[in-house]
């Protein structure tokens, strides 16, 4: 039960974050993957600092703080009605924090989250859930976002 608690909590993330901010999900899907790079090329760099043991602290601070950083930059971007389109995608988003952060939370918490049979495909099976989320959020992004034609373009 814990387990689910705890893979719940980082799924909703993101969608309690677009939700309550009013923030769109491709600009909080652009901030996790910025935060997985930098967590993934400088949360190492610790040991250059003298603090090694810290990147297990750091990589998830540095994973989650773009989130919160665009979140509150980009706070009541999307209008009311338009902002129900988003769930499904921050919920997807929420899937792919759960992706990357189990893997760099420690050990004990990874053992929890891999009690349930979510956790344990979380944690075995992220590289094909993680092409399968990208290739779905940039088919959202097309056409959510994509150019609408209109009559008048017809015209041309």
């Amino acid at each position: 039960m814990i387990s689910l608690v705890l893979i719940g909590i980082i799924i909703a993330f993101p969608l309690v974050v677009g939700l309550v901010w009013k923030v769109g999900a491709p600009h909080l899907f652009f901030a996790l993957m910025a935060g997985e790079l930098l967590a993934r090329y400088f949360g190492h760099e610790t040991d250059y600092f003298g603090i090694g043991n810290a990147a297990k602290i750091l990589d998830p601070i540095i994973l989650i703080a773009p989130i919160i950083l665009t979140a509150f930059f980009l706070h009541k971007t999307i209008q009311g009605g338009k902002l129900l389109l988003h769930i499904v995608p921050l919920i997807i988003t929420g899937l792919v924090l759960a992706v990357f952060l189990l893997p760099i939370l420690p050990e004990s918490i990874q053992d929890i989250a891999g009690q349930n049979q979510l956790g344990e495909a979380i944690l075995d099976f992220n590289a094909p859930i993680i092409g399968l989320i990208v290739v779905a959020q940039l088919v959202y992004l097309w056409i959510i976002n994509g150019k609408h034609r209109s009559r008048s373009d017809d015209k041309h």
